[in-house]
């Protein structure tokens, strides 16, 4: 499905669906403070390996948590684990109608997709002219398997919502951070997701099973990957998730020497729920 980004579009109600529950949030359009939120667990068998195999139950849970929030936006965004996203720049021609810009990316994007285009989900961000050729604009595509995306698009609209956008986790929690370049930390209760991040492109996604000694484990964790990343290293970390604390952040950033902080525009648990919301609807 996957739509484009546009400046003058319209806001997004922010879906964050995971094993440790649904998030929802939206935002206020002008100022971007939250104007509604929810949180509701997912009942077990929901979920397979990050896939939705029950839409029906998920929709249920998805629409309590929706007339609890008040939320008044019925168009969603949903993410998806980067891991199962494939990502490229493109240069094509400036000035193309939105129409002809689909048509010209999935022309391209066969060169790098390896599964056929039947199956693929496509999403792509214009980025704006491009550096090396004015002629040209640069567009960041996205691309997964649309068996990621069909229980999710299902459960959305068995909720009375409509799936507007799927994205990665990781450029949703980019956005949510407003990071050009950097590291977001997801800490959950018992699952850590470190995801580095560069312009428009996700660096290194890992995640691990959370230890109990927070935050002796957290430095432990995080500095192991550090190591592992080659000599990519981040200027600045953002912690989120609804385990994350400001103690953390604090004990981080003097383990680390990181330039380290605590998710803030909205509650941590809420981060990828806001930077989906964050997205503007195409």
């Amino acid at each position: 499905m996957f739509g484009r980004f546009g400046k003058d579009a319209g806001s997004l109600l922010g879906i964050d669906i995971s094993a440790h529950g649904i998030r929802l949030l939206q935002r206020r359009r002008a100022c971007g403070t939250v104007s509604a939120w929810a949180t509701e667990p997912v009942a077990a068998g929901v979920l397979h390996e990050g896939r939705v195999v029950d839409p029906e139950r998920l929709a249920h849970a998805l629409g309590q948590a929706f007339a609890r929030s008040g939320a008044t936006c019925r168009e969603a965004g949903v993410a998806v684990p980067a891991s199962a996203v494939l990502s490229k720049v493109l240069r094509v021609p400036a000035g193309l109608t939105p129409d002809a810009l689909f048509a010209h990316v999935r022309l391209e994007a066969e060169a790098f997709i390896p599964f056929a285009m039947e199956d693929a989900a496509l999403d792509f961000e214009c980025l704006g002219r491009a550096a090396q050729d004015p002629a040209c604009e640069a567009v960041c595509v996205h691309a997964c398997h649309q068996n990621w995306v069909d229980g999710l698009e299902a459960a959305v609209e068995l909720a009375g919502l409509r799936a507007r956008v799927v994205e990665s986790d990781s450029l949703a929690l980019q956005r949510a951070a407003g990071l050009e370049s950097g590291a977001v930390l997801q800490v959950e209760a018992g699952h850590l997701v470190l995801h580095v991040l560069a312009a428009h492109a996700v660096v290194w996604r890992g995640e691990a099973v959370a230890a109990t000694d927070l935050p002796h484990s957290l430095a432990e964790c995080v500095d192991r990957w550090l190591l592992a990343l080659d000599g990519v290293m981040p200027s600045r970390l953002v912690l989120a998730g609804a385990a994350a604390t400001a103690g953390q952040a604090l004990y981080l950033q003097r383990q680390l020497g990181l330039d380290t902080t605590l998710f803030g525009p909205a509650p941590p648990t809420l981060a990828l729920a806001y930077g989906l919301a964050a997205r503007c609807a195409p």
